[in-house]
């Protein structure tokens, strides 16, 4: 269950872009893990929503407890290399991995949009250049 506090985050969805900034222990991602699945269960397109942190273990929990409430039958195996994306592949090759991951524009939301601020700089000026235009995304959440 969630507070009152985080309930009014979660209540508050229409009201456009997120910033969630409180002390360590507070409950920002289980906020961010509530609210991310209530913008995709009222229909907003999951790649539309992005979630940014500053360190890389806030991102890896972050992604895990997402894929964990979104994915509920995933095996703890899928979980896991959600955790980390492609440091292990979920088969021998590289490629079904890919393939199962673009099947479903959750999981490529869970890989390629939580991440660090850091990973996200690189993501925009170096890997995918042409994929970024101004209000390309309607939220952004995640501080620590």
């Amino acid at each position: 269950m969630l507070n009152q506090y985080q309930q009014a985050i979660i209540d508050s969805l229409a009201k456009g872009p997120q910033v969630i900034e409180a002390c360590p222990g507070s409950g920002k991602t289980r906020t961010l893990e509530f609210l991310i699945a209530a913008l995709i269960e009222s229909g907003t397109n999951p790649l539309r929503i992005g979630a940014f942190t500053f360190s890389n273990k806030s991102a890896s929990e972050m992604r895990w407890r997402v894929a964990r409430k979104l994915f509920p039958e995933a095996t703890q195996n899928e979980l896991d290399y959600f955790a980390e994306p492609f440091k292990a592949e979920l088969d021998d090759s590289p490629a079904d991995t890919r393939v199962w991951i673009e099947a479903d524009p959750r999981r490529v939301f869970i890989v390629n949009w939580i991440c660090t601020i850091h990973a996200l700089s690189y993501d925009k000026y170096v890997r995918r250049p042409n994929e970024f235009t101004r209000g390309s995304m309607s939220i952004c959440t995640g501080i620590d």
